[in-house]
């Protein structure tokens, strides 16, 4: 993707890396210009891809907690408390989480199998098929750890929300988050999640049953942080062999970020201002 400007630091565009401080920025540079002296960019799409889609899983889980957490402060009288618009959107965020974290995951696993020339189609190029797991491993040992210890995370089989694959397929295909406003606030929230798929809206809600929302927005993103950082390292250590005389100067340097931006009239520019949404809070 020739879609970054000239003399950019690095090529991971179209992505708030500011929201991300969990993958080191001088990593995404050192990957990026080691990349663009081997001529290897090109192989690099779907990670690149992968850290928009992580981005978004991140925003996701922040947009779902701060909704868990605004109702959690709401006075507590002899009212049961409704806000059927707060579920509705605590829902949505949630799905978006795991759907936008299984679409991190594919792009990390097309990542593989092309950088890496491991040779599955398309389709068979998903970490929650064993065979490509097994695949992985064979070219990438660096991955062992996660992957042996990830193997309930990466299950599209599994029954529980835990695992990300199976979470995204039943809330997507065939049901929705079965979330209920508990009213006082127990100690997990307002808006615990079912940790089992199918679980009954009779279930007792105690986290024995329930996660947080902070529990599990932070399972899976902790997951895919860890995931794309080894996939990050395991890059960089790729292209070294080929470069080894490379310094990395970009350990302070300040997080740069790039978007399409267009002036719809003529004007004279004075200078970038940070807008509403990107200030630090």
């Amino acid at each position: 993707m020739e879609d970054h400007p000239n003399r950019a630091p690095h090529f991971f565009t179209e992505t708030p890396l500011r929201a991300i401080p969990e993958i080191p920025y001088e990593k995404l540079v050192e990957l990026s210009q080691l990349a663009t002296i081997a001529d290897t960019v090109s192989l690099y799409d779907d990670l690149r891809i992968a850290t928009k889609k992580l981005a978004w899983t991140k925003l996701a889980g922040l947009r779902a907690l701060g909704i868990d957490q605004i109702l959690s402060q709401q006075e507590v009288d002899s009212y049961k408390l409704s806000d059927p618009v707060a579920q509705a959107e605590h829902a949505r965020a949630i799905t978006e989480l795991v759907t936008y974290g299984k679409a991190t995951l594919d792009s990390i696993s097309h990542f593989f199998n092309k950088r890496w020339a491991l040779g599955f189609k398309e389709k068979s190029s998903d970490l929650k098929w064993s065979t490509f797991r097994q695949g992985v491993l064979e070219k990438i040992p660096a991955l062992k750890e996660f992957l042996t210890n990830s193997t309930w995370w990466l299950d599209g089989k599994a029954k529980e929300s835990s695992s990300l694959p199976a979470a995204r397929d039943f809330w997507i295909h065939r049901s929705s988050p079965a979330i209920r406003l508990v009213w006082p606030p127990i100690e997990i929230g307002v808006l615990p999640i079912p940790k089992t798929l199918t679980q009954s809206l009779s279930t007792h809600v105690c986290s024995e049953n329930f996660y947080s929302t902070h529990d599990f927005a932070s399972l899976h993103l902790s997951k895919l942080t860890s995931l794309f950082h080894t996939a990050l390292e395991a890059a960089i250590a790729e292209e070294r062999q080929h470069n080894p005389g490379y310094v990395n100067k970009t350990d302070n340097e300040t997080v740069m970020e790039f978007y399409p931006f267009v002036l719809s009239t003529s004007m004279q520019i004075a200078g970038i201002k940070l807008g509403p949404f990107s200030q630090p809070s």
